[in-house]
């Protein structure tokens, strides 16, 4: 009888083992899973929301410029006899900057006043003409017609007189124009010609030859070109930063000086169209030079303490923003927002979200698929 009780405890204790075993693995595993789930809500990137300002910026690219500058020709043509700059010369207003050659007119003018001379003989003789037939006139010596047609002789030789003395105006002028001349104070930007070249005059029928490029590297600004969407939201004093990519680091503060009233089509896209614009800026550092690339960004809109979140954060389905949201639990739950207004980072949540909830970056794993 005693071993048969004995048996019942060996058994009751194997099995209470049995049991309590069971049970320490059961926790083990629930503990494990839990402890599995927190790490995986933990390993999701995650934000919180919070107050901030959100600063609309607008981002296009542009180029340093002279404000006074010109792309200098002759208004004659000619021969380039001298260069008298070189580029880069700094140059006074009325400074002789290239002359071209002068023999050609010169021999004109010269042959010009010969002619002048002559018909000034010519008119004299025939104006002596004119009181000798008059008295013979007079005496019926000769005919009417014969003493007005030394009259009219007289009107064409002073007429041709007067046409001689505008022509040799006009040659004297061109002359005075072979000495091409800094219209103000500038930089030889650029010199595309040298001596010997043939230019071409502008005038009304062609556009003439380019002699030099003149800027005014004292006085700088930035043309840019922004897109006929975006420029509604610009306005002429608007701040705008300016980075130069020749100058890493440096970065200038200037603002929107003029907005053109009308849109330029660029690229073969015809459709593109964009408005320029130019941008005031003032520098002290020699290593600003025109032709430049700039990048433009321009502050359009500022709004300050609002409830915000990054823009990753938010996604969209259907037309409706909504957020994965951190519960009390410690799972995420999806919840719809009403958004505002946005940049590039942040967006604001007018609705449905309180500050310091948070956030999941992603759509959390048990929501894909759905």
């Amino acid at each position: 009888m005693s071993n048969r009780i004995q048996k019942i405890i060996k058994i009751g204790i194997i099995f209470g083992i049995i049991v309590l075993l069971s049970g320490f693995i059961y926790l083990y595993q629930k503990d494990k899973l839990i402890l599995k789930k927190q790490e995986a809500i933990l390993a999701i990137p995650s934000v919180k929301a919070e107050y901030k300002e959100i600063i609309q910026t607008l981002v296009c690219n542009g180029e340093v410029a002279c404000i006074q500058s010109v792309e200098l020709k002759s208004e004659i043509r000619g021969q380039i006899d001298k260069i008298l700059v070189k580029p880069s010369a700094k140059v006074v207003k009325d400074q002789i900057l290239i002359e071209l050659d002068r023999g050609k007119l010169e021999s004109q003018v010269n042959e010009s006043l010969l002619s002048i001379e002559s018909t000034r003989l010519q008119s004299e003789k025939i104006q002596q003409e004119i009181v000798r037939k008059k008295a013979l006139y007079k005496q019926d010596l000769i005919s009417k017609k014969e003493f007005e047609d030394t009259s009219i002789d007289s009107r064409i030789a002073e007429n041709d007189y007067q046409l001689q003395k505008v022509r040799l105006k006009t040659l004297q002028q061109d002359l005075l124009k072979t000495s091409i001349r800094a219209p103000f104070d500038a930089e030889v930007l650029s010199l595309p010609v040298m001596v010997g070249a043939v230019v071409v005059g502008a005038d009304g029928i062609s556009s003439g030859t380019t002699l030099m490029y003149l800027g005014n590297v004292n006085s700088l600004e930035v043309k840019a070109d922004v897109s006929e969407i975006d420029v509604t939201k610009l306005q002429s004093g608007l701040p705008v930063e300016l980075s130069f990519y020749g100058i890493p680091g440096v970065n200038i503060i200037g603002n929107i000086s003029y907005i053109y009233p009308y849109a330029t089509a660029k690229g073969s896209d015809q459709e593109i169209r964009s408005f320029p614009i130019r941008i005031h800026f003032t520098t002290e550092n020699p290593l600003v030079r025109p032709g430049m690339g700039v990048q433009v960004l321009i502050k359009i809109a500022e709004f300050k303490n609002i409830l915000t979140l990054p823009l990753a954060a938010v996604f969209q389905e259907e037309g409706n923003s909504s957020v994965y949201v951190l519960n009390l639990e410690g799972k995420y739950e999806q919840r719809s927002v009403i958004t505002g207004v946005h940049n590039a980072n942040l967006i604001e949540i007018r609705e449905g979200l309180k500050d310091t909830e948070t956030v999941s970056l992603i759509i959390p794993p048990e929501f894909l698929g759905k």
